[in-house]
């Protein structure tokens, strides 16, 4: 088996229990997330129903680069710091990608990357610039 057939099988083995994590850590602990593209900076809020949202991830759209800011509410960061260790545990990350497309649209991308650095990720949602959106659940349906 090739390399790329490969890492395909075992992104298609993981991505389940990625969704299974994600869900599992929003049950427990009441998060919310929304993903955000209204202005320059595209950027990931984290936060709980009954507390305001922070930003947990940015995209800086001219360097390419994502940065991690720090979670100040308690219950937020216990469920932050549980996604990421249930994620590691199966060899992934939750990142943002930042794309253009050929008439210069910009779209913002919530997504599961390898650790391994494979060049395959699961694309949990996409959304174009002005847009935002919330998430809570993801239903484990046929695209994974």
């Amino acid at each position: 088996m090739d390399k790329k057939t490969g890492a395909k099988l075992e992104m298609a083995l993981i991505t389940p229990d990625g969704i299974e994590a994600w869900n599992h850590v929003v049950r427990t602990y009441g998060l919310v997330f929304t993903l955000s593209y209204l202005d320059h900076t595209p950027v990931l809020y984290v936060g709980t129903k009954e507390s305001r949202a922070e930003p947990w991830l940015t995209a800086n759209t001219q360097q390419l680069h994502i940065h991690k800011w720090p979670i100040r509410n308690e219950q937020v960061f216990k469920g932050l710091r549980e996604l990421e260790q249930r994620l590691e545990e199966l060899g992934m990350v939750v990142t943002l990608q930042y794309k253009r497309n050929s008439q210069k649209q910009r779209f913002i991308s919530l997504r599961f990357v390898p650790l391994t650095h494979t060049g395959l990720t699961v694309v949990l949602d996409v959304i174009k610039k002005g847009q935002s959106r919330k998430y809570e659940e993801f239903a484990l349906n046929n695209r994974w």
